[in-house]
């Protein structure tokens, strides 16, 4: 129904019901009463000040759902779900577009919204001014609206999306025809490329040619070209046909490498075995070097250090090889071999008579050893003898006097056995010690360095403090008659140092470390002075010493430092301290 319509309705219901109005639809005429009841547009009369529902049609009550008793007791702003506010911001809308209805939410009896369109004019009834409404149902229309924009944005999304599609798919045409065209102008410059350089590989390759060629031809070594398979010549420069001997190349050509070989080659080989050998390592490996004895037609003989490689020519195996003539350098080489051979002969003398003359020298420091512990013996056996002696001179002055006294005779008798029996431990201990020279056995080191001590002259050990500090348990597999001699030695080396220089009494300390079970280190330090710095590099060298006055001197260290290390694959050094000296010797188990 359109507006105009319910303009027409509006006027004749007015003129029907505003007669007639008295707040009673019995007082209505008949006419107007019907036309009100039974028209089928929704119509409300509402109180302007309170909003008051003060009269609704049929139409009215079958759309909102409630009776009329209910719907006279309502108020318009129950029906309305829009608040005050907002009831005014759609009055001011519909001013600004210029129309002459308000578009609202009205809720019915269920629950259910429905938008509606009122079209509202203030009438007066008997003097009161009221609102005459006529409502229309917009619901299905706003949701036809609803639906067609929906439609509308779904349409236009595909819109969008096949749009977007094309020109995706535009784009990958254009990119791939490009990607073409560009591959397609790559692969042009590319095939315009390949025939320069296949052009130009060409012309260098002419060039090459000519110029190896030349270089073949005019080059100084000897080259030869020969058949991979029938080992003939085919090719040679003319250096080759000089090296060979040879008049021209025509000549060179007829031969193969057996009619310039000798019959035998250095190692004894046959030359037609040798050559096959090589050839056929060339032919696999790809080059061969070794050295050739040649002949030439008048028979002399030649060296020449021989490299040959394979290379294909024309889808043919073919050999090449240099010649380099080495008879001098063959010549030379045996006659430095025979000098060389002359040279360790002499060597080998040497050494011999150096060995022999280090085994003297060895001899005679253990002879300088062993003659200056016997004179150390002699010197303690001396005051023992002289105590027998007066022992017994006074038993035989006892007798001769007729003056005997058993008890002093038998105290003198006792005296002089005790000072005999030492001297006999003595011999007994050194004939042991020197008797049993080679047996090697488990040998406490404490014990031998005592046994060392013991034997030093008595007047230098009263002028020196020997301190040992050695664990008992410290043992090692060796000779004792040589840990006996290294003690003394170090001992008495410490003792004449400090007495030459004045610096009597001395102090002479021993030490023994257990080097976990593979030997020992022994550490003697003394207050002596210290080594002189110009000989402490070269004191273990034979006849090393500062007593030059003395004869056999310079030998003892020398004999220690071989014994150390030739029995006992060990080490010996000598360092200096702020007091004196120290030596440091690494002894491992006998092993001559």
């Amino acid at each position: 129904m359109s507006r105009h319509q319910l303009t027409l309705i509006a006027s004749l219901c007015l003129c029907m019901v505003l007669p007639a109005f008295s707040g009673s639809r019995s007082d209505l005429p008949a006419f107007g009463h019907e036309m009100f009841e039974r028209h089928g547009s929704i119509m409300l009369l509402i109180d302007i000040e309170s909003g008051a529902i003060l009269d609704a049609n049929q139409a009215a009550l079958d759309f909102y759902g409630y009776s009329y008793d209910e719907m006279r007791s309502m108020r318009i702003q129950e029906i309305n779900t829009l608040s005050a506010s907002q009831v005014e911001r759609e009055r001011l809308l519909a001013a600004r577009e210029q129309r002459n209805y308000l578009v609202f939410r009205h809720i019915l009896a269920n629950g259910d919204i429905r938008d509606v369109e009122v079209s509202s004019w203030p009438i007066e009834i008997q003097g009161r001014t009221v609102l005459f409404s006529i409502i229309h149902d917009i619901t299905p229309r706003v949701v036809a609206e609803q639906e067609l924009l929906q439609y509308q944005d779904s349409l236009e999304r595909q819109v969008e999306q096949r749009t977007a599609a094309l020109q995706s798919h535009t784009t990958l045409l254009v990119s791939i025809f490009t990607l073409g065209s560009l591959i397609l102008l790559a692969f042009v410059i590319m095939l315009f490329r390949m025939y320069r350089k296949q052009r130009m590989t060409l012309q260098q390759l002419a060039r090459s040619e000519n110029y190896n060629r030349v270089l073949f031809d005019k080059s100084r070594i000897p080259l030869v070209v020969m058949d991979g398979i029938t080992h003939h010549y085919t090719d040679a420069n003319s250096a080759a046909i000089e090296i060979y001997g040879l008049q021209d190349k025509t000549e060179l050509l007829q031969l193969t490498p057996l009619d310039v070989s000798a019959r035998v080659q250095y190692d004894g080989q046959p030359s037609r075995q040798a050559a096959h050998k090589h050839i056929q390592k060339a032919l696999d490996t790809g080059s061969c070097r070794f050295e050739w004895l040649h002949q030439r037609s008048d028979g002399t003989q030649w060296d020449a250090d021989v490299y040959l490689m394979r290379f294909e020519h024309e889808g043919h195996v073919m050999l090449q090889f240099s010649l380099l003539d080495i008879t001098a350098r063959k010549r030379m080489e045996v006659k430095l071999k025979e000098t060389l051979q002359r040279m360790q002969e002499q060597i080998d003398e040497g050494v011999e008579r150096q060995r022999q003359q280090d085994e003297l020298i060895h001899e005679q420091s253990r002879r300088e050893s062993l003659f200056r512990l016997l004179v150390n013996l002699a010197h303690q056996w001396r005051q023992p003898l002289n105590v027998a002696g007066l022992l017994i001179q006074n038993i035989e002055y006892m007798l001769e006097s007729d003056e005997l006294d058993k008890a002093m005779m038998q105290d003198d008798l006792r005296q002089a056995m005790e000072q005999l029996q030492e001297i006999s431990r003595f011999i007994s201990e050194l004939t042991d010690l020197y008797e049993e020279q080679g047996r090697v056995e488990e040998v406490n080191v404490l014990s031998v360095c005592q046994q060392a001590i013991g034997y030093i002259e008595p007047a230098w050990q009263a002028e020196s403090e020997i301190i040992v500090d050695i664990a008992p348990n410290i043992s090692l597999q060796a000779v004792p008659a040589d840990l006996v001699e290294l003690f003394m030695e170090l001992v008495q080396n410490a003792i004449t140092v400090a007495a030459n220089r004045n610096r009597i009494p001395v102090t002479v300390e021993i030490r023994a470390t257990d080097l976990a079970k593979t030997g020992i280190e022994i550490r003697c330090t003394d207050n002596a002075g210290g080594i002189d710095n110009n000989i402490i590099s070269n004191i273990f060298d034979p006849y090393v010493t500062s007593e030059f006055k003395h004869r056999g001197k310079g030998m003892g260290l020398y004999h220690l430092q071989t014994l150390v290390k030739r029995r006992y694959d060990g080490t010996i050094q000598a360092v200096n301290t702020e007091e004196g000296a120290q030596f440091i010797v690494v002894l491992r188990h006998y092993c001559m």
